[in-house]
């Protein structure tokens, strides 16, 4: 049997010890993203919307672009800036296009809404496979910076297996929504979303 060494008692053992206890079952609650990273990172999607606004609409000329430079509504611009100044993680939700990350292509202008029952509007069935492709249903929380059409696809996609917020939820119209991206980017505070 071995005899183990008998040490003095000291305080700043016991807590070196500790401290590598609480390290060691830290690193053990990493993911593999997180190590490689070397910090743990929120699990956080935040899914934007297009907008009628495109860039085609004032250039007719411009070839295909990165779907952030495609949409260039009032809403849709303060939506995409709110989300990359807050999230590490965001896309944006077209009808036509289904998710698109930003520096996706969008190749054309096109005029298609989810709410105008057109049949070329992208399906659930597609949106569900898209989410699974680019790695979109990983995420543990959802932000939807957008209108209640945008919800309801979002919410039929995902299902119950996520956690989601709607920081918008409660504003009476565009323009108020509009003020509260505006100021959360300004202000450098993200909108509270109990």
């Amino acid at each position: 049997m071995a005899v183990l060494e008998e040490r003095p008692f000291c305080w700043y053992t016991l807590y070196t010890d500790f401290s590598r206890y609480r390290i060691w079952n830290y690193c053990l609650s990493l993911t593999t993203v997180e190590k490689d990273v070397g910090y743990t990172m929120k699990n956080r999607l935040c899914i934007t919307p297009c907008g009628a606004a495109k860039i085609w609409d004032r250039h007719p000329e411009r070839g295909g672009v990165p779907a952030k430079e495609a949409y260039i509504s009032a809403f849709g611009v303060a939506c995409h800036t709110y989300a990359d100044t807050f999230f590490d993680h965001w896309i944006i939700l077209s009808a036509k296009h289904g998710f698109l990350f930003p520096t996706d292509i969008v190749p054309e202008n096109y005029d298609l809404a989810f709410n105008s029952g057109s049949p070329d509007i992208i399906t659930t069935e597609a949106l569900k496979q898209q989410a699974k492709e680019k790695g979109l249903n990983t995420f543990d929380e959802i932000f939807v910076v957008a209108g209640q059409k945008h919800i309801k696809v979002v919410r039929e996609v995902f299902g119950t297996d996520c956690t989601y917020r709607f920081p918008l939820q409660g504003c009476k119209g565009i323009g108020y929504m509009l003020q509260k991206l505006k100021k959360a980017v300004q202000e450098n505070k993200e909108i509270d979303h109990a």
